[in-house]
């Protein structure tokens, strides 16, 4: 199985980039791991709503593009569905059961236009808070990582 988790934009903060290298080495004992920052269009300050629009077209093109052909792609969304770990763990195990290559995608500032989000296999909402895109990699991976555990019966270690 083939784990890829795309983010649009970039962390500016080494404290991320040791998060995802913490998460991908455990990862890596049930899949190969792809960690990809995606470029995130450039914006004014206070950017009017076709602005915002237009950079989220060009941010799907570049979305879609990078998404290996045949994979399962699931989105961080506010729009989609919130799981707790046990449901999530479910959710991915029946992914992953017909699907040798899964792709997350975590939005940009603004977050995801519609056209990636229908192609999108499955959306999901991390919390009803909002986070940073970053915070937000981290978080997937963390419950990625989660899931597996729990998918193999395994403890987390805490």
């Amino acid at each position: 199985m083939t784990l890829n988790f795309f983010l649009v934009g970039k962390s500016h903060a080494s404290h991320f980039e040791e998060a995802y290298d913490y998460y991908k080495k455990r990862l890596l004992k049930y899949a190969k791991v792809n960690i990809i920052a995606l470029k995130e269009s450039k914006l004014p300050d206070k950017p009017s709503q076709s602005q915002i629009d237009k950079a989220l077209e060009e941010e799907s093109k570049t979305i879609l593009n990078s998404i290996p052909k045949g994979s399962f792609l699931i989105l961080m969304d506010l729009q989609g569905k919130e799981l707790d770990s046990f449901e999530f763990s479910e959710k991915f195990k029946e992914i992953s059961q017909s699907n040798v290559s899964i792709s997350f995608v975590i939005g940009s500032s603004y977050g995801l236009s519609d056209n990636v989000r229908k192609k999108a296999g499955f959306l999901w909402k991390l919390s009803p808070l909002t986070f940073t895109h970053p915070l937000a990699l981290e978080i997937t991976l963390e419950q990625v990582y989660r899931s597996l555990k729990i998918i193999n019966g395994e403890t987390y270690q805490k």
